[in-house]
């Protein structure tokens, strides 16, 4: 994933360093504990600003709102992991409890992982155990449990405590071996309880819990690690700023979306930015960066524009389609895999009650072989397609599919997937949606409609919109676009989500993004 790859990166660099400062001709000698300090210090500053920059993208509207906020959809899950009678006692659907905490869910998500990051730095036994306490929130979910996560963070902490280099062996030392095996037989007990089988991730978060926690016990201060000193200050300068041009510029720019800090954040990554601070996709929806670009004479600016520009940010609708590869990847609902009482405490607290999983679904493409029986998030109901089961009681439209927006540049590349499946298809989409707008702009937009069919075995492929060929429209140059794949090897570095356009309701009045992770 990449929050380790960049902590591993900077610590391969600093090591890199701290090793070259050896060489003959520097005349320096650095002892390996002190290169460690150097190391350890840049490495916390990093681990630290990753927590900030994550809670930081959950500032958008869509999140603060309860009715759509991921938030809401995992208070609702964790909640599920009481027994079935203190949670019918406790937190009954439509009970004040049940509606104060789901409608607190996104303040105390945002505060709490906003939280981390600073207290790591400023006072880290309070950081660890707000980090263990957040890491085990999550490893608890029933279905979006990412334990590896966790576990990558949590094996980090060792860095703030406390402040000798061997301190977590000298902590798994002073307890007996015994009372970690306790630990592991525990985590893998309640592990086989809550996910039906044991997990080495889960486990692995509960012994080092254990670890952390007697290590914070040790009398050491943190201060005999944290190096001092410019060079020190320069490269902890330089990590933050590699960390929030990952973090922050990749979404800002429309450079990424998978593997970004986004995740659950409901970030409207296109088509108009709904981040309290922050706007997004600048590439592909300003009109003032190529003017720019090419009145200053930015080379790789004016090779970006090119990729990303405003042709490949088009928004599009795709409205209906046979195309088991679309069926699959757009917009897998994930709902059907909530618990059915999270679903009910949320609906009856007023929210949708909505989970999209396309990270998972584009996970598992071509890997058929290494999916559960039962399906994964995002792949629910796998070859049945987008549908509007669930929208809300009473308002089914049984066997309609649910049509979805997305980038121009996203429905290429989803096509060209489509085509190496080698299966016929059919297509209906509405091209030129407008390029800032909200769910409810793009649902009821009314335009011409294209109609894709095509058959690749045999080199089949007709476009038609109000009757008439494709190349003679208005919208011929964004339609043209879907003929060709895009870069190979943008087409793996780059998936946008779509987003669902459901019918309104008082859950759903069309402003905001559904949790899609």
């Amino acid at each position: 994933m990449c929050w380790a790859a960049l902590l591993e990166a900077s610590l391969v660099v600093c090591a890199t360093a701290s090793g070259a400062a050896n060489l003959p001709q520097y005349g320096r000698r650095l002892s390996g504990a002190t290169a460690l300090r150097y190391c350890s210090t840049v490495l916390r500053a990093q681990h630290a600003v990753l927590y900030v920059v994550a809670a930081f993208w959950k500032l958008t509207t869509s999140f603060l709102d309860h009715r759509t906020s991921c938030a809401t959809v995992l208070f609702a899950e964790l909640a599920t992991v009481l027994p079935d009678a203190a949670l019918e006692s406790l937190l009954p659907p439509g009970g004040p409890a049940a509606e104060l905490l789901l409608r607190a869910a996104p303040a105390l998500t945002v505060a709490l992982e906003l939280a981390i990051g600073p207290l790591l730095v400023l006072s880290p036994r309070a950081g660890v155990v707000a980090g263990l306490l957040f890491h085990t929130c999550i490893n608890l979910l029933p279905l979006n449990y990412a334990a590896g996560f966790s576990l990558m963070c949590v094996a980090r902490y060792g860095l703030f405590l406390p402040a000798t280099p061997d301190a977590l062996a000298e902590a798994s030392a002073a307890g007996p071996a015994a009372a970690y095996a306790a630990v592991a037989a525990v985590a893998a007990a309640a592990c086989a309880q809550l996910h039906g089988g044991i997990d080495s991730h889960f486990v692995g978060c509960g012994l080092l819990a254990a670890l952390c926690l007697r290590a914070m016990a040790l009398p050491a201060p943190l201060a005999e690690v944290c190096a001092r000193g410019g060079r020190v200050a320069l490269a902890v300068g330089l990590a933050t700023l590699a960390t929030l041009s990952w973090g922050i510029g990749g979404p800002v720019l429309g450079l990424q979306q998978m593997s970004g800090l986004t995740m659950y954040a409901n970030l409207k990554h296109w088509g108009g930015s709904n981040h309290l601070l922050l706007p997004t996709n600048l590439l592909a929806e300003t009109d003032w960066l190529p003017e720019a670009a090419s009145r200053a004479k930015l080379p790789l600016l004016s090779a970006l524009l090119a990729i990303f520009g405003r042709a490949q940010g088009q928004v599009v609708r795709v409205d209906a389609t046979n195309s088991s590869v679309l069926r699959e990847l757009s917009p897998a609902d994930s709902t059907p895999l909530l618990p059915a009482h999270a679903v009910a405490l949320m609906r009856a607290s007023g929210a949708s009650g909505r989970y999209y999983g396309q990270y998972c679904a584009r996970m598992f493409v071509g890997r058929d072989n290494d999916m559960p029986s039962s399906g994964t998030i995002g792949n629910a109901v796998a070859g049945a397609g987008p549908k509007s089961a669930g929208v809300e009681e009473g308002k089914e439209l049984p066997g309609k599919e649910l049509p979805y927006a997305l980038t121009a540049y996203e429905l290429r590349r989803l096509l060209a997937a489509a085509r190496a499946h080698g299966e016929p298809f059919t297509l209906t989409f509405t091209p030129s949606l407008p390029t800032a707008g909200s769910p409810a702009d793009w649902r009821d937009f009314v335009g011409d409609s294209a109609s894709l069919v095509e058959d690749p075995s045999a080199g089949r492929a007709e476009c038609t919109i109000a009757g008439a060929d494709c190349a003679s429209h208005k919208a011929a140059a964004v339609i043209a676009l879907m003929s060709a794949a895009p870069p190979r090897w943008l087409s793996k570095v780059l998936m946008a989500y779509p987003v669902p356009l459901l019918p309104p309701s008082e859950a759903d009045p069309g402003t905001e993004v559904h949790c899609s992770a």
